[in-house]
């Protein structure tokens, strides 16, 4: 049976990774930081965190003639200095969209037949100028938001990843249980990270770090361009192996954060960001809607699939490789 409503962070939270999931209502709730794909079927959506997933479901592949993601691995694009994400929300299948960054899809039923439709629920107001008004606001929604994930989650562990100081806010927020909270690090920030730690007295259980050495099999690289569904440049997304051998110590059952586009507002504050002089706030939320929900949205999205949590289930919905890469090299041709 159809869900009635179905957000984007619940895909995210609550189901197998690439588990294809229907319901009546699809909602993007994190400017698209957590990628949704879906089609129609009937009188409802199904929906994955993967492309290849819902391609596979449906037992055919429609090719879009429309999907002509950069070639990432090229050395020519590299030299050039291309962009390192694709933007836009058509996919491989020309059946399957991406939702945008606060959509929401309806399918209604009127007679005998059903529609999506599509509706934006993000409309800033800019009331709030005052800049300590901001910090409180943010300090007591941060918490609040954290710790209700804790409470939905009971017995899961979480492990921070910790460098900037957007992570270094989520470590400092009180936990309801500190000892199952862990941090993650690697070099060169790892021990101004852990003297960070240290000299603030901040409460966790387990620290972990990586040497910085590439340890990816072929498969593995073969693997992350299958779960990103071309969206990104696959050598930005590090360490996958190391970090799902870490998910394995928890049986899966663990969440991961990452502190994700905290630079540019402080950047659009101070007036630039990466050489944009925003004139007005609609720049600012265009530019942070096309980057933040293609390149930062894919790199959760490719985190999800291959990491495989939060998930009891670490072997669902395995796909047979040989199969997936199909599909994304006729994409590519």
């Amino acid at each position: 049976m159809a869900l009635t409503n179905l957000t984007s962070l619940d895909l995210y939270l609550r189901f197998p990774p690439e588990e294809v999931i229907e319901t009546k209502c699809l909602e993007d709730v994190g400017c698209g930081i957590y990628p949704c794909y879906y089609t129609k079927k009937g009188n409802s959506l199904k929906v994955s965190t993967s492309v290849t997933s819902l391609v596979f479901d449906s037992g055919r592949f429609d090719l879009n003639p429309r999907f002509k993601p950069p070639d990432f691995l090229d050395p020519a694009y590299i030299a050039s200095h291309g962009d390192e994400w694709y933007d836009t929300n058509d996919t491989a299948d020309k059946r399957i969209r991406k939702l945008k960054p606060f959509e929401k899809i309806t399918v209604k039923q009127v007679g005998l037949f059903s529609f999506a439709s599509s509706s934006n629920t993000f409309a800033p107001e800019f009331s709030i100028l005052d800049k300590e008004e901001i910090i409180d606001k943010s300090a007591y929604h941060i918490r609040k938001f954290m710790n209700g994930v804790e409470e939905k989650f009971p017995g899961y562990d979480h492990i921070v990843f910790t460098g900037g100081r957007d992570s270094q806010i989520m470590s400092l927020v009180p936990k309801l249980d500190s000892e199952r909270w862990h941090v993650y690090s690697a070099e060169p920030n790892f021990p101004l990270v852990k003297k960070w730690l240290q000299d603030n007295e901040v409460p966790f259980n387990k620290l972990f770090t990586h040497n910085n050495v590439n340890d990816e099999t072929e498969e593995d690289f073969k693997g992350k361009i299958i779960c990103g569904d071309l969206y990104t440049d696959p050598r930005h997304n590090k360490w996958l192996p190391h970090i799902k051998n870490i998910a394995k110590q928890f049986k899966y059952k663990c969440i991961f954060w990452s502190g994700i586009q905290t630079i540019p507002p402080a950047h659009f504050y101070l007036g630039t960001w990466f050489g944009h002089d925003f004139k007005e706030p609609s720049e600012f939320y265009s530019y942070h809607f096309k980057m933040t929900a293609s390149w930062q949205g894919n790199t959760m999205q490719i985190f999800k699939n291959f990491v495989r949590c939060p998930s009891d289930l670490s072997l669902s919905l395995q796909r047979d490789m040989g199969g997936a890469l199909q599909v994304l090299q006729s994409t590519c041709a």
